[in-house]
């Protein structure tokens, strides 16, 4: 796997940009800009991020067991495992507590300005 980061450093943001790029066009998310509009984009983003996730667990799976058992791994299942890898780890521990702690600004914020 010796340089061949930079391939998994590139399908990973991709992974993860695709999705948000797609919706924020959709949604008009930044023609006028507001935290609601942010949060509710990175809310619907995380269906897609979810489906990604599943899909590179069932690859990684099928790879490990069929593939990797045998011996026959390649510098292409190497990068697919490592971008699954890199996806599950950024997803888990970056993207979902962002997402926690924006939705609770954004209720905070809803709560205040109600009072």
């Amino acid at each position: 796997m010796n340089g061949q980061y930079h391939i998994v450093i590139i399908l990973t943001i991709l992974a993860f940009g695709i999705p948000i790029l797609v919706y924020s066009i959709y949604e008009q998310t930044f023609k006028y800009f507001s935290l609601r509009k942010l949060t509710r984009l990175f809310n619907l983003t995380l269906i897609a991020h979810l489906v990604i996730a599943v899909m590179l667990m069932i690859i990684m799976a099928y790879l490990e067991k069929n593939i990797y058992v045998d011996g026959h791994g390649t510098g292409l299942t190497d990068i697919i495992m490592e971008t699954g890898m890199a996806y599950l780890i950024i997803g888990a521990f970056f993207y979902l507590p962002g997402l926690l702690i924006l939705n609770l600004i954004n209720w905070t914020m809803l709560k205040m300005n109600r009072n």
